[in-house]
């Protein structure tokens, strides 16, 4: 079930790397300026609540009774009319399902969706990182190069022990996952990974 925000304890047991990919969800949903939000995968709930404190309209959504989301219901057969929501998101959920379900939902989020949806999943990548920070440049500035890229050869098997696909695994090249995100009927407007937390990688779909 969801945990307390005041609960310090599980707080701390929260690492950098996670943390950052709260940041960027965050982020990443400012720059889609959305008056409604679904979030799909309760999680924690800590992403729900830092939003709802920021201000925003939001409805969880989620297969489980146990993390009392508002609305209790399959991410692949969604309750909702069509262009309900400005932004649909869903961060580190699809992968939970057999990849044969992917392309469905993505149709489905396509078609309650009034604008956007924002996805994150998980990916097995190789990636080359290089930042310095020198003595004259501004707080939080610094030089830098980051890459990410496909491992030769693949890895064989997901990360995550109740994933049934990540990017960059056999099978699940990040060309595959594009293509299919494609002929959903999305504009892909961002496709990328972040420096510190490469494990995941964001979407910001846009309904053509």
């Amino acid at each position: 079930m969801i945990l307390s925000r005041n609960n310090g304890t599980y707080y701390k047991q929260i690492g950098y790397s996670r943390w950052i990919s709260y940041y960027w969800q965050m982020q990443y949903i400012s720059e889609c300026r959305p008056g409604s939000i679904l979030e799909l995968g309760v999680g924690d709930g800590i992403m729900s609540s830092i939003l709802r404190d920021m201000g925003y309209s939001i409805l969880t959504c989620d297969i489980s009774r146990d993390v009392a989301a508002d609305v209790t219901a399959d991410i692949r057969a969604l309750p909702f009319r069509d262009a309900s929501f400005d932004l649909v998101a869903s961060f580190q959920v699809l992968e939970h399902l057999e990849y044969d379900h992917f392309s469905p939902c993505l149709r489905s989020f396509h078609r309650i969706a009034g604008k956007h949806v924002l996805l994150s999943l998980p990916q097995g990548r190789k990636y080359f990182d290089f930042r310095v920070h020198l003595p004259w440049m501004k707080k939080d500035a610094y030089f830098g190069m980051f890459r990410d890229m496909q491992r030769y050869p693949p890895y064989e098997r997901p990360a995550g022990r109740s994933h049934y696909w990540e990017i960059g695994v056999r099978g699940y090249p990040l060309k595959r996952i594009v293509a299919d995100m494609e002929r959903a009927g999305f504009r892909i407007a961002v496709n990328r990974s972040i420096p510190q937390n490469v494990y995941h990688r964001f979407f910001i779909l846009e309904k053509k």
